[in-house]
């Protein structure tokens, strides 16, 4: 699925409340793209993970001789990963190697990669074919360096890769704040109930608005029950993804 839109919240998670003040103004669709942004990144903090897609540059990584015996595992500290765009190896500021695309072994959802060389000498000596050396800067003696590696990738999403449930947080969540304020504006700011009296003719009309509620206040608990009970599952879910080993 794609990122919410302000079309597909007003379709299907707004359908048939009017997003239109008294006066017959329409609520901007900045707005509402708006609370689509403050709830992307609502989500990002709660389950500690990246949704939109975000570039992540030169982020350091320590060479340790065990994790490196492991074809240089390395663990993200972003994720989910959409791509690598590059992995280097720096020593004193300087970039020493920059390991081939075609080694890069990539598990996207827990953001692990690893090295595979491909076939060949080159391959040989830069990974010390088992013997524990990377580049001849580092020796079978020397079991850590920090900073040694760096990795320039996007984390979060494809464009049509987000996960339902995900998508589906994001919408209620936006539309929570959108509902608040129509809700408080259906019949006018502080307005609960409106009589109109025309030579004879009455008509009454009384909400749910009050001191504590808002006029869509029904839809608002849904949603937030709703959020409540699927938050916890996501949470799990992702916070599962760094124990996952490549």
């Amino acid at each position: 699925m794609k990122l919410p839109s302000a079309r597909s919240l007003t379709s299907d998670y707004l359908f048939g409340i009017p997003l239109v003040d008294g006066d017959g103004n329409a609520y901007p669709i900045s707005n509402i793209e708006g609370w689509i942004e403050r709830s992307v990144s609502w989500l990002e903090t709660q389950l500690q993970i990246k949704i939109a897609p975000t570039t992540i540059t030169a982020e350091h990584h320590d060479y340790n001789i065990s994790t490196y015996s492991q074809f240089c595992y390395i663990q993200l500290y972003q994720f989910p990963v959409i791509s690598v765009e590059a992995l280097k190896a720096s020593y004193a500021g300087v970039d020493v190697m920059s390991f081939p695309a075609d080694w890069i072994q990539i598990y996207k959802e827990s953001g692990q990669l690893q090295l595979m060389p491909t076939n060949g000498s080159l391959s040989q000596v830069l990974l010390g074919a088992g013997s524990g050396s990377l580049l001849p800067l580092i020796s079978g003696r020397m079991s850590n360096m920090p900073h040694l590696f760096k990795v320039d990738y996007t984390a979060g999403f494809a464009a049509n890769e987000v996960p339902a449930t995900i998508a589906d947080l994001i919408s209620m969540k936006a539309s929570i704040g959108i509902l608040n304020i129509m809700g408080d504006i259906l019949l006018g700011a502080g307005i609960a109930s409106q009589s109109v009296s025309i030579d004879g003719l009455s008509e009454s009309i009384t909400t749910t608005q009050s001191a504590e509620n808002s006029s869509y206040s029904a839809r608002i608990r849904q949603y937030e029950r709703q959020i409540k009970a699927e938050l916890p599952e996501l949470k799990a879910f992702y916070k599962g993804m760094h124990l996952a080993v490549g």
